[in-house]
């Protein structure tokens, strides 16, 4: 495995661990493209069912809110709001 998908997979675990549902729509368009045309089968298939929990997610937030997924103790999200780079309301 390269280097760019084991960044992806990283960046695809943190998403869901914080519930940052803008990060995980970002990764899904910015990546679809590459994991089809480049990834082994195995991470086409962990992305596309990371893709079906974003898609989720996102219904999820439409229904109850912006940021309603958020793990506001995750300690990424707690730096980010103690630097004033993550507004949780």
């Amino acid at each position: 495995m390269g280097a760019w998908e084991e960044l992806l997979i990283e960046r695809m675990d943190l998403a869901e661990a914080t519930g940052s549902c803008a990060t995980q729509k970002h990764l899904v368009a910015s990546f679809a493209d590459k994991v089809l045309n480049e990834a082994d089968e195995g991470l086409k298939h962990r992305f596309a069912e990371f893709a079906t929990r974003v898609e989720a997610n996102l219904s999820h937030e439409i229904e109850h809110g912006d940021r309603s997924l958020l793990v506001q103790d995750h300690p990424l999200n707690i730096k980010l709001t103690e630097l004033g780079l993550r507004d949780t309301r």
